[in-house]
């Protein structure tokens, strides 16, 4: 394999079994080979076998010797602790975005709400995730401190695969209304008010977490 093609091939098998295992298309239990990994999407094995040791490091595949590799249950804490740390991150990010040092583009920010609300309309799911994500990154960039916002990147597959199971049909437009709830606050200069909003939206995850438990028993440790 040409120099940079492993890395490419890693990357590319670690960025699909992620998204496997958040749609759920790769349920808890599921056992993943990397033979047939690596078959599906043409590359080695050895970057098959990196690709699922980044996943577990993370937490979200299991590899057990002479047994195999599988997908890990939800844990409630994991998500709980990346619920902690996200929204640690975030609201001091936010508050920096508004202080005397903070770079805040407010009309990106009006730009992605608007994108989301189209993506919506049309129901386009993956661009209003997408659009969802954006808008969170922008209050980092604006911080100053985006690598903060990375930092936190590896857990949140934890509150991906539960947010991905929220079934309210409402869940949506609740989301909508809270990031126009913090851009509203944002643009008032009311720091107070901003901050409770994003804290708001970003525990709404352990209330879907609390439901889901209930209701999905089988998912989780």
């Amino acid at each position: 394999m040409a120099d940079g093609a492993r890395p490419q091939a890693r990357d590319r098998l670690y960025a699909a079994l992620r998204d496997g295992i958040v749609e759920l298309r790769y349920p808890p239990g599921a056992r993943l080979s990397d033979v047939a990994l690596a078959a599906e999407l043409g590359v080695s094995r050895t970057p098959a076998r990196e690709a699922i040791l980044r996943l577990a490091d993370e937490g979200l595949v299991a590899v057990r010797p002479r047994s195999g590799t599988y997908v890990t249950p939800i844990d409630p804490a994991a998500v709980r602790e990346a619920q902690f740390v996200r929204e640690a991150l975030e609201v001091a990010a936010l508050e920096a975005a508004l202080g005397p040092s903070g770079a805040l583009d407010l009309d990106r920010l009006e730009a992605d709400l608007e994108g989301q609300a189209r993506a919506i309309a049309h129901g386009d799911l993956a661009e209003f995730g997408e659009l969802d994500n954006a808008l969170h990154r922008h209050i980092f960039e604006a911080s100053g401190f985006p690598a903060a916002g990375r930092a936190a990147a590896p857990s949140r597959a934890h509150l991906d695969r539960v947010r991905k199971l929220n079934d309210r049909p409402d869940a949506f437009r609740e989301l909508i209304d809270d990031h126009r709830q913090i851009v509203e606050r944002m643009r008032a200069g009311d720091l107070e008010g901003a901050s409770a909003a994003l804290r708001v939206h970003l525990r709404r995850v352990l209330e879907v977490l609390a439901r889901l438990e209930r209701a999905r028993p089988e998912l989780f440790e």
